[in-house]
């Protein structure tokens, strides 16, 4: 057992930086660990990637100096949960289920290890005999020890006076003395993988997670919906002025006096006269026009004329 005259440094430095430690327990269990807090009354809190653990100097032999590196490299603890003893095998089936699958997985760096991965180290045989154990140590302990696993869960449901309790026991390979039991009461209803942590974490020698305050709900009330806005009607078109006429007659758009006047009987007698009188004028043009280009100019000459003439004597109606 480490001597608290032996702890002292760390206790002087603790704050200062973080302080990583192998740590032998007298359990025999080996832990690396960051120091998380220690007094001198006897108490030391180890932080570890699966949680926290409340220590005891008396409960350590030693430690020795680790690399932060060392600490994060850590692997998982690979726990397997065997099958649950009770009177219930379709409850029992179920609770195993929710302990191994759901509450396992809300303690970090902890992985549950399944029964078809035990064959490397054992028989089929071996691996249908070690299930048919359940919680029996003594039927359990040719096996335990070639186990790939850190950690073997057993659970019992026993029958105390009318009420249920979950006896769960923990063994850590390599540490026999470090068996721990603990126990809760079943309802008629199974606990939630979340009730269950606890319970977990105090068999792996753990502190019970401390379960971050979540925000209180505010009802907010929906915010009113605005008003469409008001839109002030667009004031109505100026009526075009007779020099705005005269304008436009000029401009070589067929029948465009009339359509701003909004006259489309007079706009479409425009269009029925200018385009078959382009027509015909491009048509005469084009056999007596000797070049090209003379043609092109001609042709333009000839629509222009004809669509200012046209609007001129439809927009003077």
């Amino acid at each position: 057992m480490i001597s608290a005259f032996a702890l002292t440094p760390l206790i002087l430095i603790q704050g200062a930086a973080a302080e990583y430690r192998r740590v032998i327990l007298s359990d025999g269990r080996v832990i690396d660990a960051r120091i998380g807090a220690m007094d001198a009354s006897g108490t030391v809190l180890l932080d570890i990637p699966q949680g926290r653990m409340t220590l005891h100097f008396s409960q350590v032999a030693s430690m020795a100096p680790i690399t932060e590196e060392e600490y994060r490299e850590q692997s998982p603890w690979r726990v397997l949960v065997q099958p649950i003893d009770g009177p219930n095998t379709e409850r029992t089936t179920r609770l195993r289920s929710r302990l191994a699958d759901e509450a396992l997985a809300e303690l970090p760096a902890t992985v549950r290890v399944q029964q078809d991965a035990l064959s490397t180290a054992l028989l089929p045989t071996e691996i249908t005999m070690m299930e048919a154990c359940g919680s029996d140590p003594a039927c359990l302990e040719p096996y335990l020890s070639r186990l790939p696993v850190d950690v073997v869960l057993l659970g019992e449901i026993v029958t105390d006076a009318g009420r249920e309790e979950l006896s769960l026991t923990s063994y850590f390979q390599g540490a026999e003395r470090a068996r721990r039991t603990v126990s809760v009461t079943l309802g008629s209803e199974l606990p939630s993988a979340r009730a269950l942590v606890p319970t977990l974490a105090a068999a792996l020698h753990l502190d019970a997670p401390v379960e971050a305050p979540r925000p209180p709900v505010v009802a907010v009330a929906p915010r009113p919906t605005p008003p469409p806005p008001v839109t002030a009607p667009l004031p109505p078109p100026p009526e075009p002025t007779a020099q705005m006429i005269d304008r436009l007659a000029w401009a070589p758009v067929p029948g465009l006096p009339s359509l701003v006047q909004r006259d489309f009987q007079d706009t479409a007698i425009a269009w029925a006269v200018i385009v078959p009188s382009t027509a015909l004028m491009v048509g005469a043009v084009g056999q007596g026009a000797p070049k090209p280009a003379q043609f092109a100019l001609l042709s333009v000459a000839s629509y222009y004329t004809i669509t200012v003439a046209v609007n001129r004597a439809v927009a003077a109606r």
